[in-house]
């Protein structure tokens, strides 16, 4: 058996649907997981994910959640959890090899041409960008993967050796003390630890192929000539629609102004056909069921400022105040202030 899973909530399962589909679709012999980062919603009919198992985070038993909860955004909680997951989806299907793939992703052919590196390798990870980039004022630039990652976490490949534990129980650390979002600390959620991989860690291959993680990050360098076929021949095995925007689909949400999706007929066709694809998953629902974390978060944040404002300062009237304090106060204040 073969083993590729996802991590989200409630509200990204319409793009998990489409990750599974896709999969299934390209890889016969594959079992697709998603990990649900948050309680099953009684406005959910799970059963369309009759082919993939779903399974609760609150099974997995992974360190510290129920402490985090309270001190970790939605995206920094989802992220986390990953080393926990995959040592626990190790144990559950004692697999040789897994592949953990963002929710947001879209599969368009077998993964044998990545598998094949484990034969040699045990952890596979993709860079953001293959070729330098000119010093201008555009985005994406250089700097930027300094601050966010040289390796983009959505997607990684991992073999089951003592090697990839040793691995696993490094970044379970990392992520269980400071899997934050504050780039001005030189902390980004679980991928820029992975920075350090190829120097602490053996048989690390760095995938060098345009169709392997092909996102809005690397469109200015890898042109599509055909529906699935590169300018230098490699084809287009997954797609990241990281950020994709529902309302205008070819816009790019972190501002990315390097390149324009409209400029590419093929990628003009892949980002229809996905906004379609999730839209038929039932996106409309599935994007309004909000996180019972983020629910138990704000509720915890909001019982800390009404406290807050009867011991400390009396009443807080003004709401920008209101505002900062939830923002910059979080409930469990750890080292990285």
């Amino acid at each position: 058996m073969k083993l590729a899973f996802t991590i989200c909530s409630n509200n990204y399962l319409a793009q998990a649907k489409v990750l599974g589909d896709t999969l299934l679709k390209h890889n016969a012999g594959y079992k697709f997981a998603i990990v649900l980062c948050d309680k099953f919603s009684d406005k959910i009919d799970y059963s369309i994910f009759k082919n993939f198992e779903i399974i609760e985070i609150d099974s997995i038993g992974v360190r510290g959640f129920n402490e985090l909860v309270y001190n970790y955004n939605i995206i920094e909680l989802n992220t986390y959890i990953k080393p926990f997951v995959i040592r626990f989806l190790f144990n559950k299907y004692q697999t040789d090899f897994l592949f953990y793939l963002d929710p947001d992703i879209c599969i368009y052919d077998s993964l044998e041409k990545i598998e094949r590196y484990f034969v040699k390798d045990e952890i596979l990870i993709t860079p953001h960008i293959l070729k330098p980039i000119p010093f201008d004022d555009k985005i994406p630039s250089e700097n930027l993967f300094l601050n966010f990652g040289i390796y983009n976490l959505g997607f990684i490949g991992l073999k089951n050796t003592k090697q990839v534990d040793d691995l696993l129980s490094w970044w379970e650390d990392k992520t269980y003390n400071a899997c934050y979002d504050k780039v001005y600390l030189g902390l980004f959620v679980d991928q820029l630890w992975i920075n350090h991989v190829p120097i602490f860690f053996k048989k690390v291959k760095i995938i060098k192929d345009y169709g392997v993680n092909y996102g809005p990050w690397n469109f200015h360098e890898r042109q599509l000539v055909s529906e699935r076929v590169f300018e230098n021949e490699d084809e287009l095995i997954f797609l990241h629609f990281s950020n994709f925007n529902f309302e205008n689909i070819f816009s790019f949400t972190k501002g990315y102004n390097r390149f324009e999706i409209k400029s590419n007929n093929y990628l003009v066709a892949l980002y229809n056909e996905y906004k379609e694809k999730v839209s038929f998953s039932n996106f409309s629902l599935f994007s309004t069921v909000k996180s019972h974390y983020s629910i138990l978060k704000e509720e915890y944040l909001e019982s800390l400022l009404q406290e807050y404002e009867q011991k400390d300062k009396g009443k807080i009237r003004n709401k920008k105040i209101k505002n900062f304090i939830k923002q910059f106060i979080p409930p469990v204040l750890l080292k990285f202030k």
